[in-house]
């Protein structure tokens, strides 16, 4: 009887990670993060709370400008990023699938920066200059929660 609870498990597992896609290539689990993050307020500037978001465990230092990320099926690569004041990000989309960016704490796109997904399909671009240092978190409402899944985040020195 073990045995076939452990079968049923293991297919549900399956089923699950299918029915999101498959990932087109290595990024960062938001499983890895370690330390609470600072999260943007609506008007792009830095704000303390008390929350559960996390930074990765890597946050890859970018100097050039723009500073880009790659939006795969299911995650962001790099997921942490760092760069300097007034550095331009730019995410491509090199996923199979539709995807959004919407900043941790929004319901959508429509504040100060983020993309809707007819904006942001595979071959997409949308690129954003942060000017306020910070800690922005982000993710794609498609796959994911503001703290799981497809989540991502720019440290603005």
């Amino acid at each position: 009887m073990m045995r076939v609870g452990s079968m049923i498990a293991g297919l549900a597992l399956l089923l699950g990670a299918a029915a999101c896609g498959a990932d087109d290539g290595p990024g960062l689990s938001g499983a890895e993060g370690a330390g609470t993050a600072t999260t943007a307020g609506p008007d792009g500037e830095a704000a303390d709370g008390g929350s559960d978001l996390t930074l990765p465990e890597e946050v890859v230092p970018f100097t050039g400008d723009p500073a880009d990320v790659v939006a795969l099926d299911n995650s962001f690569n790099a997921e942490g990023i760092s760069v300097p004041a007034g550095t331009s990000v730019r995410w491509v989309n090199n996923g199979r699938q539709d995807h959004d960016i919407v900043p941790a704490g929004e319901t959508d796109a429509s504040g100060e920066w983020g993309a809707d997904p007819g904006d942001f399909a595979p071959g997409g671009t949308y690129e954003h200059t942060f000017t306020a240092p910070g800690t922005y978190n982000y993710y794609c409402t498609l796959h994911g929660t503001e703290s799981a899944g497809m989540v991502g985040v720019v440290v603005v020195e």
